[in-house]
């Protein structure tokens, strides 16, 4: 018996870019960070970067270099919403140039 994708139970066809086509829409079906709720004080730099429209690395990146403040609880390391207002708030002020 030759074994074909659709003889094999509970398996997810591959689609391109790695992944499987579960996968790709579960992400899409993610809310968007963009309106952060009121009781919301500090956000994973993840989400702190699709606030501000960045990769996750340039957001690191500026929470490194300390262009964009961050706290550390723990382990983890998280943005004041605050901080991500000032930091627009800054750029516009510079004429978007950090």
């Amino acid at each position: 018996m030759q074994m074909t994708l659709s003889s094999i139970p509970n398996r997810q066809p591959r689609v391109p870019g790695g992944g499987t086509a579960r996968k790709q829409t579960e992400r899409r079906d993610r809310p968007a960070v963009v309106g952060v709720g009121p009781n919301r004080g500090l956000l994973r730099v993840e989400e702190a970067a699709e606030w501000l429209g960045l990769s996750r690395t340039k957001a690191y990146e500026l929470v490194y270099r300390g262009t964009l403040p961050s706290v550390t609880i723990g382990r983890s390391r998280r943005v004041p919403v605050a901080a991500l207002h000032a930091f627009v708030d800054g750029l516009v002020e510079n004429g978007g140039v950090l």
